[in-house]
Formats: C-alpha cells, sequence, structure tokens
C-alpha cells in the first residue's frame, strides 16, 4: 500500500471518528421520543431524552405550560426512566471511547506522534480496534433498547394505575404511531443514535482493512 493511500486511509477513518463523536454530542443534547394529545389547537407532549423529560401544554406553538425533569430528579415512570439512564450510562462509555480513539486516529497522521507509537506498534494496533469495536457494541445496544419503551411504558402504567389492567393504549403496543390526535414516535436524538452506530460500524471495517493491508510495525 502506498504512503498516500495509507494517508488518505487515515483521514477518512478520523473523520468518520469526529463525526461519530459530534452525533453523540447532539445526540445526548437532543429528544429521543415524544408522546403527544392533540385535541383541537391544543396539545400536551411529553418529550424524553438521555438528559430527562420535559412534559408541556401547548396552545398552537406557544407554550402555556412546561416542566422538565432530569431523570435525577424524577421519580415517575421508573421502567422508562431505567430504558434512558441504561441509554446513557452506554453513551458516556462509547464517548469516552471515540475521544481516545480519535486522539490515537489523529496521532496517526503525525510522522512525529507514529514513530513513537510504532514502537508498540501491536499494542496501540489493539487499542484502537478494540476500542472502537466496545464502543460501536454500545452504541448498538443503546439504540435497540429504545425498543424497549413500549413495554417499559405498560409495566409503568400498570403500576400507576393500582394493578388494574386498564391498557394505557397504543405507546404501549407499538414503538411509534399515530391515531387520530394522539401520536408517539422516536425523535432526532435516536436517529442520530443510530446513524452514529452504522458510522461506528463502518470505522470498524475501515480500520480493520487499514490495519490488515499495512506491512511492517508502521501499521498505525
Amino acid at each position: 500500500m502506498s504512503h498516500g493511500h495509507h494517508k488518505h486511509l487515515g483521514i477518512g477513518a478520523l473523520l468518520l471518528s469526529v463525526t461519530v463523536l459530534i452525533l453523540l454530542i447532539v445526540s445526548y443534547l437532543t429528544n429521543w421520543y415524544h408522546v403527544t394529545l392533540q385535541v383541537a389547537s391544543f396539545s400536551a407532549q411529553v418529550e424524553l431524552s438521555l438528559k430527562g423529560q420535559e412534559w408541556s401544554l401547548l396552545e398552537g406553538t406557544s407554550a402555556i405550560w412546561t416542566n422538565t425533569e432530569t431523570w435525577t430528579d424524577s421519580s415517575a415512570f421508573p421502567n422508562v426512566k431505567q430504558v434512558y439512564v441504561d441509554c446513557a450510562l452506554l453513551f458516556l462509555v462509547a464517548f469516552i471511547l471515540y475521544v481516545l480513539i480519535t486522539l490515537l486516529l489523529l496521532g496517526e497522521l503525525s510522522h512525529h506522534v507514529r514513530k513513537r507509537l510504532s514502537r508498540c506498534g501491536t499494542l496501540v494496533k489493539f487499542l484502537v480496534l478494540g476500542s472502537i469495536l466496545i464502543a460501536t457494541i454500545c452504541l448498538v445496544i443503546a439504540a435497540l433498547l429504545l425498543l424497549k419503551q413500549p413495554e417499559a411504558f405498560e409495566e409503568d402504567f400498570h403500576n400507576y394505575s393500582f394493578g388494574v389492567n386498564l391498557g394505557c393504549g397504543d405507546p404501549c403496543n407499538s414503538f411509534s404511531g399515530n391515531d387520530g390526535g394522539f401520536s408517539w414516535g422516536p425523535l432526532a436524538g435516536w436517529w442520530m443514535a443510530v446513524i452514529a452506530a452504522i458510522l461506528s460500524v463502518l470505522l470498524l471495517i475501515l480500520v480493520f482493512i487499514k490495519r490488515r493491508r499495512l506491512s511492517g510495525y508502521e501499521r498505525i
């Protein structure tokens, strides 16, 4: 493999890593899910994120009342809360790993740093690949965990109805949908997490191919 080709792969890997890192930050700050009830010009909704939940009552697009709670402060919906707390923990692990991955990939593009890393080339190779693999697993699990939300809604609704099986409706039976003025489903934050997981898989494949094609100890 030519040095130029190797450098292009390195730049591509770094750009992917930075993109995933940005997506993780924005996804954490963005709402993942919503449940909205629309009645005439009024709507009541709850939006859920890795940070907490926001309840609001709106007339048109104007907020009449809002209330924001972090998951630390909230005692309502413990099963739903657990889903988001678990996702947040997985995101934290992935974020820390991607900071490390980005720094290592950035160092690989520097001739001075690359020479130093080449002294422990095998260790660095497995550190980068292992970190990407673990981060990817965390992101995939975090994205898939949200699919448990209907079940979590049903368990919490059952608990709040004092054991009486009243049924909480479609949000307990499906991940997304629209039934008249009632709508529920994922928001931008979750889709960003899905995209981050996909890009992380692509980065893992790219770095693996790059490592396989390099010879000698300058494999980083």
